[in-house]
């Protein structure tokens, strides 16, 4: 079927518009937007996956129902959770779905899969959720009342003697006992005005076991509500349910007070009601009847039950009717839209062949400058192709600078020895396997801040084949702002890009830990224990306002007592160097005053990682345990000298 154009465009904005809302932080209109924009377009791009994400997130919302959230039963199979799981697993994925919603709906799926496919956890939230539906229903039956604000009346079957509650309306007239089925007249049960009976079977008067016995001993009436919940069989020397004095007193306290509020009762409140009143039981008229007079009484039932079967045929056929005429209706109707439809077809197809025969001149201009547009659009790609060979061509030159002068390549990579842990094993040729990310010494001030895929790796010779990993700026202001002063962006989102070759271990760093986001997009962010080197915001103040960013570059060295988060942020604590030595470092304070946390925004701040070992072992002095050895070629020079400190 074709989609309407102007449907269809209308369609994308409500699209853009929720995305817009989803961004906002408001789910609720943006759900409502993408569901108006799927019942014009249903078979929009991404707009089916996006509705199915937001109906989740705003599921998880509210709270997080795990049999809602994989839009199953309650207490379905584990073959049903599974099947809908992998369902929704596939609309969601992040590698096949980049729209809004979807990577945080993915993720409420996985962990309400890993809940409900572990036995443990799912039986205590089953247990959970029976409690709660259990709860919500107790709270829904002390509050429900089939009757409330009708006026009732209570009567007997004259066949099976059980008492039923019925609208009042229906008083002396023939009714169906709802127990037997039989045909019986409703004559009213007559109830003493001294006490309040309730049709849940609940009672709010004061009676003694002992009253109560003598006072139902001698009835033999047997009772069953319309709900079906309650019965009571009373017999002579019995109490009410056929339970004893002793009974009584368990369900009572041992009391003959029943005050204090409501009590629950297995046994029929109306049944203990009119044993108390002492009200005249309804006559059994069937045992009085002669043979003549049961004949007439069957005869009259079966006229009765003619005539309502009679009575609904013809309702049955007045309705039939009224359908048929109703069918007719519609049908007549919609001819005489489809025939005006025609004929405004017609005449929109007229007066279109009149618009393209006056206007030929100016669809001829409108060609001339799709024409004109192409070419541009040519030129603009040819620019774009240039400037990335340009790009390209400087990084060669300086992957071959590395190359060609070894001498000179081994100069600038001269560091420091370590005092304790050799970091130059971690990055020998066996180091390096396809599919690694690995930090990259950047040219400027020699810190590993550039990021490449291992795409290839030789071993002899050494040669590696890379795809650089360039920031995603999405747009974000702040973030060109920041690499326009000359301050390179380590944290984030890093798309593969160009792809290079290179032969020399020196301008290699250390392994990134990274996670893959999408395919061809890693997310580089600071996770626990690791240690990096800070901007100091001092230096980047008004005192440093005049100094060029170079000059500006002072760190502060800290270490990270949380994996970062998008929506807490992370946390993180000093460290200071130990006298001494040249690269072992220390917690410059201990305590919750000494932890600082860095905002969402904040992460920007970061320079570059720097491979760290914390100093543990018997060869190890007492006075380093807990402190951490740096690599020396991720440290700038300044904090090399021994000595350096607070």
């Amino acid at each position: 079927m074709e989609t309407d154009p102007e449907a269809e465009r209308e369609a994308s904005r409500l699209k853009g518009i929720a995305e817009t809302k989803f961004k906002n932080s408001n789910l609720k209109s943006a759900l409502k937007h993408a569901k108006k924009a799927q019942r014009l377009a249903p078979s929009l791009e991404g707009l089916s996956s996006m509705v199915t994400a937001f109906k989740i997130l705003r599921v998880a919302s509210k709270s997080k129902e795990w049999y809602q959230i994989l839009q199953v039963e309650p207490f379905s199979h584990i073959n049903t959770i599974k099947k809908q799981y992998k369902k929704l697993a596939l609309i969601l994925h992040p590698d096949k779905n980049p729209h809004s919603g979807s990577e945080e709906a993915f993720k409420l799926v996985g962990e309400a899969f890993r809940v409900l496919s572990d036995k443990v956890r799912r039986k205590e939230y089953d247990m959970r959720l029976r409690i709660k539906i259990q709860d919500e229903k107790v709270a829904l039956d002390d509050n429900d009342d089939g009757f409330a604000g009708k006026e009732t009346f209570w009567t007997a079957c004259s066949r099976c003697r059980l008492l039923h509650q019925f609208e009042r309306k229906y008083l002396d007239q023939i009714l169906v006992c709802p127990g037997c089925k039989m045909s019986f007249e409703a004559v009213e049960a007559k109830e003493s005005n001294a006490v309040r009976v309730f049709r849940s079977g609940r009672l709010s008067e004061k009676m003694g076991s002992a009253d109560l016995k003598t006072k139902m001993g001698n009835v033999g009436l047997k009772r069953k509500t319309v709900s079906g919940d309650t019965k009571m069989k009373g017999s002579a020397g019995s109490g009410v349910d056929g339970e004893s004095g002793d009974s009584r007193k368990e369900m009572g306290g041992g009391r003959g007070d029943w005050g204090g509020g409501r009590l629950r009762r297995r046994t029929s409140s109306v049944g203990e009601v009119l044993a108390r009143s002492k009200p005249k039981l309804v006559e059994d008229r069937e045992e009085s009847m002669t043979l003549a007079e049961m004949q007439l009484e069957a005869k009259r039932r079966a006229n009765q039950a003619k005539l309502k079967f009679k009575l609904k045929e013809k309702e049955m056929e007045k309705r039939g009717k009224k359908e048929k005429k109703r069918e007719k209706e519609i049908e007549r109707h919609r001819a005489l839209k489809n025939k005006d439809l025609e004929v405004e077809g017609q005449q929109a197809a007229e007066r279109i062949v009149d618009l393209e025969n006056e206007n030929g001149v100016l669809a001829k201009k409108i060609v001339d400058l799709r024409t004109k547009k192409r070419r541009t659009v040519k030129k603009t790609e040819d620019l774009q192709i240039v400037r990335q060979e340009t790009l390209k061509k400087s990084v060669d030159l300086v992957i071959e600078r590395h190359k060609t002068s070894k001498t000179k390549d081994l100069e600038i990579m001269a560091v420091e020895d370590s005092d304790f842990y050799d970091f130059d094993r971690d990055r020998m040729e066996r180091s390096f396997k396809k599919g690694q990310v690995w930090a990259i010494y950047d040219d400027d001030d020699g810190m590993p801040r550039h990021y490449g895929l291992i795409d290839e790796v030789s071993v002899n010779p050494f040669e590696v084949k890379i795809s650089w990993l360039d920031l995603q700026s999405n747009g974000d202001e702040g973030l060109i702002c920041w690499e326009k002063q000359g301050f390179h962006v380590s944290c984030g989102r890093f798309k593969v890009s160009r792809k290079t070759s290179i032969d020399s271990l020196n301008i290699f760093s250390h392994i990134v830990e990274c996670e893959r986001a999408a395919r061809e997009v890693y997310r580089i962010f600071p996770t626990k224990g690791s240690v990096w080197a800070l901007y100091n915001e001092a230096a980047l103040g008004i005192e440093g306002s005049n100094l060029s960013a170079r000059d500006r570059r002072s760190y502060d060295i800290v270490v990270l007592l949380t994996t970062y988060s998008e929506m807490h942020g992370l946390s993180m604590a000093y460290l200071e160097k130990v006298d001494g030595f040249k690269a072992v470092f220390k917690r410059r304070e201990i305590g919750c005053h000494a932890i600082r946390w860095l905002e969402k925004d904040d992460v920007r701040l970061f320079s570059h990682q720097i491979p760290a070992r914390k100093l543990t072992g018997d060869e190890i002095p007492d006075s380093l345990k807990d402190c951490w050895e740096l690599d020396p070629a991720s440290l700038p020079s300044d904090l090399l000298t021994i000595g350096w400190g607070s």
